[in-house]
């Protein structure tokens, strides 16, 4: 791979979010989908969520009453609510009342509508959102869109573009919020990233920053069907790379291991963070929470960060990507030797930050760096900050991980 000489750099925001929903305060929204399971609904339950980074539980819940029920262990935990009950979806069953109920509880944090919904659903999530903010009009509605990869004429759009659009000027949601799961394997098992998934982060990155939205990216955390155990490397690159194109929520598909039909071990849902068989941890749950961790020590990078830009550096560049062909100023030498690599530059307040992700979650790469000043400082995962030499230097950077540099913006 041939070095890339910086020419010249301006910062030019392209993914800004104006006008931000109400989330959780001053932090990335982390959120457990299939949280704790209702039949747990204890302090302790709540409380081992949040110790694995968690700052927002999903559930589904039979009624009203444990749904209450849990919104009371939330409030003394300390944990926000996407809040989802039959009571809530069932327009004969009066929403408003249910938002009427929560709209003040300080757990709330918005409604859980629907999951990958077709075209033709989006009238009537509109319509049951109009009731619910008629009851609650300071919380949002939400609901979780399709991958790029669902077939248009299954979506009923004439592209996946289009499915957005039609969604945007419809729903008019405060946020955009997709699932893709990235790691799969080919014929002979050998796991690698969907070739359209950083398309997928592209398309979703600019409809919101056109609608002035936020959006939220997914990280898989239970096995089922063709997709894997997930290692630490498989899910730093899906958080880490959801982060670099600006998502302000990371949701994690599941925290507790959803039951189903399916008796196969080998395509069943299985190895969540907590297994639903014995109520214990798994190794996914440590693995979820060092990088809840990592999310929470890093806020100052990527809380409500305007993305100036996203490119890619490597021998492969993924479809629907931009190739880096300037080099960010601060660098004399960026040389990966070949390896994938996202450069994502962001801008918060006054700081200025480049992040390089390591693609590869299987291999720690070694990436050649020479800076231009001593201005410029490395933040450590933990969120410390450390000076660096000008010297041309190798940095690792594990599997999935991140490279960061900061320097004030003059």
């Amino acid at each position: 791979m041939k070095k890339i000489i910086v020419l010249i750099f301006c910062f030019i925001p392209i993914f800004s979010m104006l006008s931000q929903v109400k989330l959780v305060d001053d932090k990335i929204t982390i959120v457990a989908w299939t949280g704790v399971a209702p039949e747990e609904t204890t302090v302790k339950r709540f409380q081992e969520l949040k110790d694995c980074g968690f700052n927002c539980n999903l559930t589904y819940y039979a009624n009203r009453d444990s749904l209450t029920k849990a919104m009371q262990i939330a409030n003394e935990v300390g944990i926000k609510m996407l809040l989802l009950c039959p009571e809530l979806l069932d327009a004969s069953a009066r929403p408003k009342a249910i938002a009427e109920q929560f709209g003040n509880d300080p757990a709330t944090l918005g409604y859980f509508l629907k999951d990958e919904p077709l075209t033709n659903n989006f009238p009537y999530l509109t319509q049951l959102a109009a009731r619910i903010e008629s009851g609650d009009n300071k919380h949002f509605c939400y609901v979780n869109l399709n991958p790029i990869f669902a077939p248009a004429d299954i979506l009923g759009a004439a592209s996946y573009s289009d499915y957005l659009d039609q969604f945007i000027a419809m729903f008019k949601p405060k946020l955009l919020s997709f699932d893709h799961y990235p790691v799969i394997p080919d014929g002979n098992g050998k796991l690698f990233l969907r070739k359209n998934w950083y398309q997928n982060l592209e398309i979703i990155a600019e409809k919101a920053g056109k609608a002035q939205i936020p959006f939220w990216g997914f990280a898989l955390a239970t096995a089922h069907a063709i997709y894997p155990v997930p290692t630490l490397g498989q899910l730093r690159v899906q958080v880490f790379s959801n982060l670099a194109y600006g998502a302000q929520g990371i949701q994690y598909f599941n925290y507790w291991t959803q039951s189903g039909r399916d008796t196969n071990p080998n395509t069943k849902f299985r190895n969540g963070p907590i297994d639903n068989i014995t109520k214990k941890k798994t190794n996914v749950y440590y693995y979820v929470k060092e990088i809840n961790e990592e999310i929470n020590s890093l806020m100052k990078v990527f809380y409500n960060s305007k993305v100036i830009s996203v490119e890619h550096m490597g021998r492969e560049i993924p479809e629907g990507t931009k190739e880096l062909k300037v080099l960010p100023s601060i660098f004399k030498i960026l040389d990966t030797n070949g390896a994938n690599v996202i450069v994502s530059q962001l801008n918060n307040n006054d700081d200025l930050y480049v992040v390089i992700v390591n693609k590869d979650f299987e291999k720690a790469i070694d990436v050649a760096v020479q800076l231009r000043t001593s201005s410029v400082k490395r933040i450590l995962n933990n969120g410390s900050i450390i000076s660096v030499s000008k010297k041309k230097n190798n940095v690792s950077i594990a599997p999935g991980d991140v490279l960061i540099y900061t320097w004030k913006n003059k």
